[in-house]
């Protein structure tokens, strides 16, 4: 099976165990997207690739530093993936634009992590994600007044995110109707000192149910023991036992079809 991520961290490491369970190959892997960035950016053609190469081009002089960063966390990627010539290659050295596989994905594992925790800072009538306190971002974007931190975003409401995601999901269904779409809810038991990110993420939860994928999991509560000392990352046991839940969906959906046919 070929698998394609959109998302962050959780779809992308669910879908590393689940290629490890299946002997499948993730070919696409979106990150850093927020889901009404990704609808204005190639659905209503409202941004294009210039603002944000143009940001890479500044920092390439820090290309050294980056290195030495995790890929997760690194500026550059993170710019990268807001581009349509690098976005879906996250961490990948052969990794294909969400839009060029999604014709011959057999799983697509969606997760809504930017949506209920990333606000954009708004740049000559585009938008652009990054960590504001990277320190790289500091020294060649900001203070050279390349970009600017007065024009935030807010965090979407749960209804904005549920109908960005409903397009995404719909597209992907009318491209590719026999791909199994999985969409992960985020967890929030490791936030609950954020009551307005639980309160999005609850209400989300809600509407979630009534998007068109073939499977929707909640926001699992994630046992202590199986947290790290990073709020957005589990130990690997969660991830293989969300994998196990999309495998054992499958496998049920198969035996159904096979049985009525």
């Amino acid at each position: 099976m070929q698998i394609t991520t959109f998302g962050s961290c959780y779809a992308r490491y669910v879908a590393n165990h689940f290629a490890m369970l299946t002997n499948s190959r993730l070919v696409s892997c979106t990150y850093h997207n927020r889901s009404d960035f990704f609808v204005d950016k190639y659905f209503n053609n409202k941004y294009t690739d210039d603002f944000y190469d143009q940001l890479i081009q500044l920092l390439s002089d820090s290309s050294d530093e980056s290195r030495k960063i995790d890929p997760d966390s690194s500026v550059v990627n993170i710019i990268k993936n807001q581009t349509s010539h690098s976005s879906g290659a996250h961490r990948l050295s052969s990794g294909k634009n969400f839009f060029q596989c999604i014709e011959n994905t057999d799983l697509i594992i969606i997760d809504n992590y930017m949506d209920v925790s990333a606000k954009l800072f708004a740049n000559n009538d585009n938008v652009v994600f990054f960590n504001s306190r990277d320190p790289l971002v500091k020294s060649y974007l900001i203070e050279p007044g390349h970009v600017s931190l007065d024009h935030v975003t807010e965090l979407l409401t749960a209804n904005a995110s549920f109908k960005n995601f409903n397009l995404i999901v719909n597209y992907v269904k009318r491209k590719n109707p026999n791909a199994f779409v999985v969409f992960l809810n985020f967890p929030f038991n490791t936030y609950f000192e954020n009551p307005t990110r639980v309160k999005i993420t609850k209400e989300f939860e809600k509407l979630s149910v009534g998007l068109g994928s073939d499977l929707v999991l909640p926001s699992l509560m994630v046992p202590k023991q199986l947290q790290t000392h990073q709020k957005q990352h589990f130990k690997a046991a969660f991830y293989s036992y969300v994998a196990g839940r999309i495998l054992e969906n499958i496998n049920f959906k198969m035996a159904l079809k096979n049985k009525i046919l």
